[in-house]
């Protein structure tokens, strides 16, 4: 047999297999149920990322109230914290007062900057996290 004609033969047995599957196939519906469960926090601000009606819709559904939507929507960094992070720098200088035996002392407020922003950090001792925040925006 040529090529072509086993080619052919091959699509043919597919697509039957095809339409045979899909004469047989029962989608399964999955109720839905609306589910008015009220949000742990009743505002909500950057920090929750509400970008689009849908998610505003969301908490609103649950009797939270968004006050700013999310930084990636446009709204302005400047002052606030853009990551939290379990990686600490207080820990790492051994300024840490709840694991360094002797705490080393620095002069705060501390920063990190990339070149073209400045970042302030803070941390939350208590949770043993540090928080970066934007300072200043970028300068071009």
């Amino acid at each position: 047999l040529p090529l072509s004609a086993i080619n052919r033969l091959r699509r043919e047995a597919l697509d039957r297999l095809t339409q045979t599957r899909l004469k047989r196939y029962a989608p399964k519906s999955i109720p839905l149920s609306p589910n008015t469960t009220p949000y742990p926090e009743k505002i909500l601000d950057y920090r929750a990322n509400v970008l689009n009606s849908h998610a505003r819709q969301f908490y609103a559904r649950h009797g939270a109230t968004v006050t700013e939507p999310a930084l990636e929507g446009g709204g302005n960094p400047l002052g606030k914290i853009v990551m939290t992070t379990r990686y600490c720098l207080l820990h790492q200088l051994d300024a840490c007062p709840r694991h360094a035996e002797t705490p080393a002392s620095l002069k705060k407020p501390l920063f990190l900057t990339d070149g073209r922003r400045r970042y302030r950090l803070s941390f939350d001792c208590h949770l043993c996290v540090m928080h970066i925040h934007l300072q200043t925006a970028d300068s071009k």
